[in-house]
């Protein structure tokens, strides 16, 4: 592997670091703390100012941030959708639940951001909250074969 290549991997990384880090809602001092490196060092990796962050830097922000080293580095797409990206159809139905007091998880969400068929996803909140209550359903049924 190249020194530009090497580059490019962290680079990605950082902003891949930064974008979790503001899908998760968590600021930048609060992961510093949590994954115990600084504000400064951390500020330099999501920028790509920063090239070179050890095995051990690389394995605070990764439980930091609940994920693995392959997580931070490998070339798959940790997250098929960040928040900017949700269909309107979706950002209405998430607000509808907000509104009935059943707002959902940032991982209800990502799972149902990943959601298509032949690149289309659904059209409008009555159809997320049936694809929605029908996840809900069979996992619940799942569970339930499991624990017999």
């Amino acid at each position: 592997m190249t020194d530009t290549e090497i580059h490019k991997m962290i680079t990605g990384m950082g902003r891949k670091v930064q974008a979790i880090r503001r899908w998760r809602e968590i600021t930048l001092p609060q992961l510093a703390v949590k994954a115990k490196v600084s504000k400064g060092y951390l500020y330099q990796l999501e920028e790509g100012q920063t090239t070179n962050p050890s095995v051990e830097i690389l394995y605070k922000l990764a439980g930091a941030l609940e994920l693995t080293i392959y997580d931070l580095l490998g070339e798959e797409k940790l997250f098929r959708v960040l928040p900017s990206e949700v269909p309107d159809s979706l950002n209405q139905f998430i607000k509808k639940k907000k509104r009935e007091k059943e707002p959902l998880s940032k991982e209800e969400v990502y799972m149902l951001s990943g959601i298509n068929l032949m690149g289309k996803s659904p059209r409008s909140p009555k159809d997320w909250d049936y694809i929605f209550e029908s996840i809900k359903m069979r996992i619940d049924l799942n569970s339930r074969k499991a624990l017999k």
